[in-house]
């Protein structure tokens, strides 16, 4: 029994190591036929170095490249790696022109590194985009083998759609796109206080092309090759901003533009509010005018937006200038006029108030009617001389009256008859008119009895 079963045990490890030589031939066979596996690549923007070792990984992954990245980094990640190799980059760009070929050679692991195999392998090349500095190709490996080189390559500055072919050992084994686009500039059009300019107009000034920006409610964007741009911004007809602005990456500007508002409340002598009062504003550095705009029940005049400059500004009330001044906009002003409103009397020639009496200010179109004690309110009337007519019942009269000098108009009404005012002077003729037809009855009558009496006799 024991012979049988050491018999039988040397058959079974026979059997086992003609397996593994089996084994053994098989998986070099593969590994002969494969000698490397593709694990990864790509474009990405920037790689993360291995603070240990030569690791590295690509970061920021894209198949879209703006003309304002720095630079840009094609890779090759590959593992198992058994042999030698030869790996081609060529880069072909929009019109299928070859912008690069570049071609590294990586040793076999028992050369490089006195063993069978490179457990991974990372090649790559940066090419700048819109940096200056020289490309670059590296390989890494673990375990670790090193090379790097600088490429005399150009700037990527086509736009459009790009293709990378990678070949190993004379085969082409990957082949991909990528696109490179413009950089997107997107522009904020604000106002003095920082708020979005509705209305307004966006032109770029591009190799001497003019570039119009689609901009509502004061944002807007565009592409654009980097470089530096005369900018004008445009509202109401009028140039808000003028400058140049250096695109080199995709960002955002706010552009703050001349434009902000104004706001004039306008009080009388007692600060009191004007309502109705007109605001013509004249600009200075723009051709911009505004006028017959009328302060509401507060005596306040807003006007926003508004070209953020110095103005001439006149205030008119009652047809006359009651102020004119130089403001700036992007404030609140509170403007006191010589404005007045006080209590005038009309009185007769006795020093009597004269209830009822009508006082016309003719170049403001205004009346006012006199109370019971004679008095009127003559409101929010400019400083200055004013024509003016009283009248009252039959008497009429035009004078001159100053404001706010004068308190009291006198009329001449002396007293009234049935209705009818009659004036001193009147009263007075009246009077003598009487007393001579009187005086003539009398004497025609004393004549009258002396020629009667000579008859008698």
């Amino acid at each position: 029994m024991t012979k049988l079963y050491l018999k039988n045990a040397r058959k079974l490890v026979s059997l086992l190591l003609l397996a593994f030589s089996v084994i053994s031939i098989l998986l070099s066979e593969n590994v002969q036929a494969q000698p490397y596996i593709i694990k990864s690549y790509g474009v990405c923007k920037e790689l993360e170095y291995s603070k240990i070792g030569l690791g590295v990984k690509p970061r920021n992954i894209t198949n879209i490249i703006s003309l304002g990245d720095n630079e840009v980094y094609f890779w090759l990640e590959l593992k198992e790696v058994y042999a030698g190799l030869n790996v081609i980059f060529t880069i072909y760009d929009p019109d299928g022109v070859k912008f690069l070929e570049e071609e590294v050679t990586l040793p076999s692991p028992l050369v490089a590194i006195n063993d069978e195999k490179y457990n991974w392998v990372f090649i790559y090349i940066k090419v700048p985009v819109r940096s200056h500095k020289e490309g670059l190709m590296e390989i890494r490996t673990f375990p670790s083998f090193f090379s790097s080189k600088t490429l005399a390559v150009g700037r990527m500055k086509k736009k459009g759609n790009w293709t990378v072919s990678i070949s190993i050992n004379k085969s082409i084994v990957v082949k991909y796109n990528f696109t490179v686009r413009a950089v997107k500039t997107t522009f904020e059009l604000v106002d003095y206080l920082g708020r979005p300019l509705p209305g307004s107009a966006l032109i770029v000034l591009e190799n001497s092309e003019q570039v119009e920006v689609h901009v509502e409610d004061g944002r807007g964007f565009t592409w654009l090759t980097p470089g530096r741009y005369l900018t004008n911004v445009y509202w109401d007809n009028l140039t808000v901003f003028r400058g140049s602005l250096l695109i080199e990456k995709d960002g955002k500007f706010k552009i703050n533009c001349s434009v902000s508002y104004i706001l004039i409340k306008i009080l009388d002598n007692s600060s009191k509010p004007i309502k109705g009062a007109y605001v013509e504003l004249i600009a200075e550095g723009f051709p911009y005018k505004l006028s017959r705009i009328q302060s509401n029940d507060e005596g306040v005049v807003q006007i926003d937006p508004i070209p953020h400059t110095r103005y001439l500004v006149k205030i008119y009330w009652r047809g006359r200038e009651i102020y004119t001044g130089s403001l700036y906009a992007g404030k609140n002003y509170t403007i006191l006029t010589p404005v007045y409103s006080y209590i005038v009397k009309v009185i007769g020639e006795q020093g009597q108030p004269i209830p009822g009496a009508k006082i016309f200010f003719h170049e403001a179109n205004v009346t006012y009617i006199t109370d019971k004690r004679g008095e009127a309110l003559i409101k929010q009337f400019p400083r200055g001389d004013w024509i003016i007519k009283v009248s009252y019942r039959n008497i009429r009269a035009t004078t001159l009256f100053s404001v706010p000098k004068e308190h009291v108009i006198s009329i001449n009404v002396f007293i009234e008859v049935f209705g009818i005012a009659i004036s001193r002077e009147t009263f007075i003729a009246s009077i003598l008119g009487v007393l001579l037809t009187l005086a003539s009855l009398l004497i025609a009558i004393l004549v009258y009895m002396k020629l009667r009496e000579e008859r008698w006799l």
